[in-house]
């Protein structure tokens, strides 16, 4: 399956005199998301101007920064805590991804065959667009929210949720948390999120640089 929205050749690629620069994103996360952002990420780079870089998401987030300057990273996707982070130490563009309606549906799907009591852990700072819950009658389910600060908080609160041994959806550190306490557990990010938030930073460094080169053509 193809995900790569195709964009005509002045959109796709930046001229700077006759040279072609390749749009360099560089996703960031861990555990499972690593692996569907890699496959995700081998299909858009079928187009030869897009190099993506998966990597793996360090204890400490803001120590990758050095190297995606280094490597002229245009922009970075990330999870919304890592975002607030990295802002900090960088002028790289930093994006979340974003959490859609589809990604929440296709991890209750999986999880659903082995317990009916599921919860959904996020940050804190994640902010869900639509109401759930209408969901729990529809699929006989009983759904509940587990958010959290930090790790520890996120640990203390799956332990708490473990005795119902109940499944748990979440980013890639509430997955991890989960087994520890031998929950069943899922990604809440899908395909669908990293599609979606690789075509947002592409319109994103295609602005940029059009808007880069309207100043250089009024200045010349």
């Amino acid at each position: 399956m193809g995900f790569y929205s195709g964009q005509d050749e002045d959109e796709a690629i930046a001229q700077y005199g006759g040279m072609t620069l390749n749009i360099r994103i560089a996703i960031v996360g861990l555990g499972d998301f690593i692996d569907i952002a890699k496959r995700v990420a081998n299909d858009f780079q079928k187009d030869q101007s897009i190099d993506i870089k998966v990597l793996e998401n360090p204890e400490d987030v803001t120590q990758l920064v050095p190297r995606l300057q280094s490597d002229n990273t245009d922009i970075i996707i990330t999870g919304r805590l890592n975002k607030m982070l990295m802002e900090t130490k960088t002028n790289i563009p930093v994006i979340n991804l974003k959490l859609t309606p589809t990604d929440i549906l296709i991890a209750l799907a999986k999880s659903v065959p082995y317990s009916r009591n599921i919860a959904i852990a996020l940050p804190d700072i994640e902010d869900l667009e639509y109401d759930y819950s209408l969901l729990q009658d529809l699929l006989n389910i009983k759904l509940v929210y587990i958010t959290y600060g930090t790790d520890i908080e996120l640990d203390f609160k799956i332990a708490q949720f473990s005795k119902t041994k109940g499944s748990i959806i979440g980013t890639g550190t509430a997955v991890d948390s989960a087994k520890k306490f031998g929950l069943n557990s899922t990604l809440i990010y899908s395909e669908y999120s990293v599609v979606e938030s690789i075509n947002r930073a592409l319109e994103i460094v295609r602005f940029k640089r059009h808007e880069e080169r309207h100043r250089q053509q009024l200045s010349g």
